[in-house]
């Protein structure tokens, strides 16, 4: 389905990390001078089916915040999509975001799934209409705090769109928006446009340009590779990031997706394959100026066999080594 375009001039829109902690210089400073950043993220965290569930992957997440090392501690979380189901209709945006995050003491970023764009039959409703309200509010408004909150202080987020760069310290994270279909993704064709590959060429030439050193990670709902049978691989959106890629010459470190009732983290800078999804619900992410991509640990009950990974890096002396681990 169509959507809005980001706001802001140019092919890319942008956000950082210091203009969602409101201009707080300080606080970025810090983070530089500890050499190193902590994020969540974590896909598919609505639920129908109460609160329990949702409430255990929240709890542990909050708990981070109790780091006795405050390298440690988070920084923000991002959301891999299907924030709300099954409509992201903005009357169960209170229960299903709102409440599990009210202790959660960082902003909170989302990309875009496709039960946050469906439209409910019942409902008289525009696609993206609630998500775009309480994640892409508009700053030259000031601080927005949405009927959704509920009357909770979290205020609404400032992303330009469905699609945005987000730059923090050492990591920089393309988010895009994979639409509606439940199976495959989509980014680009002739009924949405081309705008988010016009938005990855530009990121990526900036990349380029600027001979950037840290983690370049994609975020998006869909995974590229889906392993299993509840949902397929999308194929023609990897078909055509990857083309950017190869024109560019610059290929992320990761990608984070959701979408299978799980968080894929598929690793590697290369393109020859599919790298293993963890089995999780969410990931805390450590990048730092040494491994730019250094740390996911699995937040979760059920168990994983799978194996450290060593992968490439464009700019690393050390490689960088992802290490999925029950917590």
């Amino acid at each position: 389905m169509p959507f809005p375009r980001p706001r802001g001039a140019g092919a890319e829109p942008r956000l950082a990390l210091s203009d969602v902690f409101g201009g707080n210089t300080g606080a970025i400073n810090v983070i530089e001078r500890q050499g190193q950043i902590v994020f969540h993220a974590t896909g598919d965290c609505g639920s129908t089916r109460g609160p329990k569930t949702q409430n255990e992957v929240t709890d542990k997440m909050i708990g981070d915040f109790t780091e006795s090392d405050a390298r440690e501690v988070p920084q923000f979380a991002l959301l891999l999509g299907d924030i709300v189901y099954s409509f992201g209709e903005p009357e169960f945006y209170y229960d299903q975001f709102y409440e599990p995050y009210r202790n959660y003491y960082a902003p909170v970023l989302a990309a875009a799934g496709n039960h946050d764009g469906m439209i409910s039959p019942l409902a008289h409703a525009t696609s993206l209409e609630a998500y775009l309200r309480n994640f892409c509010s508009d700053p030259g408004g000031g601080f927005t705090v949405t009927p959704e909150a509920g009357g909770l202080s979290r205020t609404a987020q400032i992303q330009p769109g469905v699609f945005f760069t987000f730059d923090a310290p050492f990591c920089r994270v393309l988010v895009f928006y994979s639409n509606t279909l439940e199976d495959p993704g989509v980014i680009a064709n002739d009924t949405i446009g081309h705008g988010q590959i016009d938005f990855l060429r530009a990121a990526l030439q900036r990349v380029k340009r600027e001979s950037y050193t840290g983690a370049l990670l994609f975020a998006h709902h869909h995974p590229p590779y889906a392993i299993g049978g509840q949902h397929s691989s999308s194929t023609e959106m990897r078909q055509q990031m990857d083309a950017v890629c190869a024109e560019t010459g610059i290929w992320p470190h990761a990608v984070l997706a959701g979408h299978g009732t799980r968080t894929s983290a598929s690793l590697g800078s290369d393109r020859t394959g599919p790298k293993s999804p963890t089995s999780s619900a969410a990931m805390a992410v450590t990048t730092c100026k040494n491994c730019m991509l250094k740390e996911a640990s699995r937040y979760g009950r059920r168990k994983s066999s799978i194996p450290e990974q060593p992968t490439r890096t464009r700019s690393c002396s050390n490689d960088m080594t992802t290490r999925i681990t029950d917590t």
